[in-house]
């Protein structure tokens, strides 16, 4: 049997309560009666960027190494990559399968 997709629509929506969300939905992945839910999540942030710490320290990615005159904020993920921006305008997709 295949598996089914469940897709959602968070637009807008923060970065925190979409990381939260992604969370909750990879514990809920297997139901109780052992059905497999996959998952797309469309989501748009306000200003963010994200990094991922093991690959160096925010400032190791920015010219100058001045990492307030980005304008947003920084996240640390665990997602890999370096440091992407997130914002307006921008339609993100996190797939959980």
């Amino acid at each position: 049997m295949m598996p089914t997709v469940a897709y959602h629509f968070n637009i807008p929506c923060s970065l925190k309560a979409a990381l939260a969300n992604q969370e909750c939905l990879s514990r809920e992945k297997i139901r109780e009666d052992n059905t497999t839910w996959n998952h797309i999540i469309f989501a748009e942030h306000p200003p963010v960027y994200t990094y991922e710490p093991q690959k160096g320290a925010p400032e190791t990615f920015v010219r100058n190494g001045d990492v307030s005159s980005l304008g947003a904020p920084l996240v640390p993920v665990h997602r890999g990559g370096s440091m992407t921006f997130h914002g307006p305008g921008q339609l993100v997709c996190y797939f959980i399968f």
